[in-house]
């Protein structure tokens, strides 16, 4: 009999159920009984929202080293024990991604995830294994990025020994079926064909480019001709590479045995190839000059527009700080910024807000944006503009340093929500060489914070002469701007350098109309 994923939550919630059934007290003496609850209200019922008054909030911040084991061959993994239901959540981790890929084999990242998932194994055709899958009620995906991939497996605990023999197999022993290849290829080569449709795929990769440099590990694409030269030996071999002995992170809960899980990973583990040592990630940006630059797509009502310059790497000592500053700047919703003056002040934009990004293997970068209608696009941006030099300029109110610290905080409950999150964040932060009393101090350091802190990041982390402005849209009527603020290239104190597009096949510069 076969289990759909859907029959599983249902016997989930019977589970739990009858777990809660089987209990002699009420849920309400249940929460006022548990000593580890940190949040519990009054039985007595507020006559009015504001009048309602809450425990503080506190978050378990566990340990990583507590769960962390050495595997054989250089391996580790963290694992959790979690006995509620009888299901078991595996992720393999590898420290190796696409930085492995030699630009004439970058093709193969556009079907690799795929074809682990849908080419089979060697002893199984790619039907047979979904059809083992779904009996056994296993869900298996891959996931490769720039510096790591993962491997990650979700299964009932009477069919572990099973699921995890066909999980190494598809690691292992790959199938790779040529058809299922060319299916993988063709729907490749049919989305890079709408390369240049949306300004939403436009603008990140040019943006990019101009912040990194164009030939940056990171935002290689590849051509139709590099697509479709890809193979299965081309495939094996970087599966074999990323995914190799030494260089591999395990997260592991659910109703698992801690000694059993391990002796089962070991043995799996022992028959992989070993692993080379990894080479360097490369880290060298080569960023354009400051200033304003677009790409035209004249079919459009609305553009696109970034605005920013090289930003942190993760485990800056100043880290947090800027977390809270670009909350209050553009990070925060609707409570921030840019967001509330740019759209619901003067309603220019659905859409607005900031970033930093935090890389741990290079810097960073930080990211003002938004969407507008092509004629107020210049005077969105001088807002954006003034903004940035404003948190700059002068101090943050108490209010909105309140407000950023709630905000930034809470990011906790969400990083520590399961046990399947909090091992897959001792591995994130493994991967990252985060450090040890990185959560633990999270909380304090972030309300240690002050007004002259957050304007000492400001200054120092943003930078307005170095700024490199995008807009991606209809260039002719964005230039003019509205008539009353200012044009574009007024605004951004600078003249407009025009990019070409790149032909979504080839890659190569298409002419630019003039």
């Amino acid at each position: 009999m076969k289990l759909s994923h859907s029959i599983i939550a249902i016997i989930a919630t019977l589970l739990f159920t009858a777990c809660s059934d089987n209990n002699s007290t009420t849920p309400r003496q249940q929460s006022s009984a548990d000593s580890g609850s940190s949040h519990t209200t009054s039985s007595k019922v507020a006559e009015r929202p504001e009048s309602l008054k809450f425990s503080p909030f506190k978050v378990d911040i566990p340990l990583a080293e507590k769960y962390r084991h050495e595997l054989n061959g250089k391996n580790v993994a963290y694992i959790m024990e979690d006995h509620g239901l009888p299901l078991v959540q595996i992720h393999l981790f590898s420290r190796a991604g696409w930085y492995l890929l030699e630009d004439k084999d970058i093709g193969v990242s556009y079907v690799f995830d795929n074809m682990l998932r849908e080419g089979g194994t060697e002893t199984l055709s790619p039907t047979e294994l979904n059809e083992k899958l779904d009996f056994l009620a296993t869900t298996i995906n891959f996931s490769t990025r720039s510096t790591s991939a993962s491997a990650n497996m979700d299964t009932l605990t009477s069919n572990l020994d099973e699921s995890l023999a066909l999980f190494f197999d598809m690691l292992q022993k790959p199938g790779l079926a040529v058809n299922r290849l060319e299916v993988a290829k063709s729907k490749a080569l049919e989305r890079i064909k709408r390369r240049n449709d949306d300004t939403r795929s436009i603008e990140p990769r040019v943006f990019n480019e101009l912040l990194r440099g164009e030939s940056f590990f990171d935002d290689r694409m590849a051509t139709s001709s590099q697509i479709k030269a890809v193979t299965p030996q081309q495939l094996k071999h970087y599966i074999q590479k990323i995914y190799a002995n030494g260089q591999l992170i395990v997260a592991v809960s659910g109703d698992v045995q801690i000694d059993d899980i391990i002796n089962r990973l070991n043995n799996h583990l022992q028959t992989f190839d070993k692993a080379d040592k990894l080479p360097a990630i490369p880290s060298e940006l080569k960023p354009a000059k400051p200033g304003l630059y677009g790409v035209d797509k004249a079919d459009v009502t609305q553009s696109r527009v970034s605005v920013g310059h090289l930003g942190i790497k993760r485990g800056n000592k100043d880290e947090l700080a800027v977390l809270v500053m670009n909350d209050i700047l553009g990070g925060g919703g609707f409570t921030s910024r840019i967001t509330s003056r740019v759209r619901s002040d003067e309603g220019l934009a659905y859409s607005a807000g900031s970033y930093f990004n935090r890389p741990s293997a290079y810097q960073g970068i930080f990211r003002a944006y938004f969407q507008s209608k092509n004629k107020s696009v210049a005077y969105a941006l001088k807002i954006v503009l003034e903004e940035i030099n404003n948190i700059r300029d002068n101090k943050v109110t108490a209010k909105e340093l309140n407000v950023a610290k709630q905000s930034v905080n809470s990011i906790l409950g969400n990083v520590f929500r399961s046990a399947d999150a909090k091992v897959q964040r001792f591995v994130a932060d493994d991967l990252a060489h985060v450090a040890a009393d990185y959560w633990s101090t999270f909380e304090s350091k972030v309300m240690a914070l002050t007004e002259d802190s957050i304007q000492q990041v400001a200054k120092k982390y943003l930078h307005p002469d170095k700024m490199r402005i995008l807009v991606v849209g209809a260039l002719d009527e964005v230039k003019k701007g509205d008539g009353e603020h200012g044009t574009l290239e007024e605004v951004a104190g600078s003249q407009l350098i025009q990019l070409p597009l790149k032909d979504p096949l080839t890659l190569k510069p298409l002419p630019i109309k003039q």
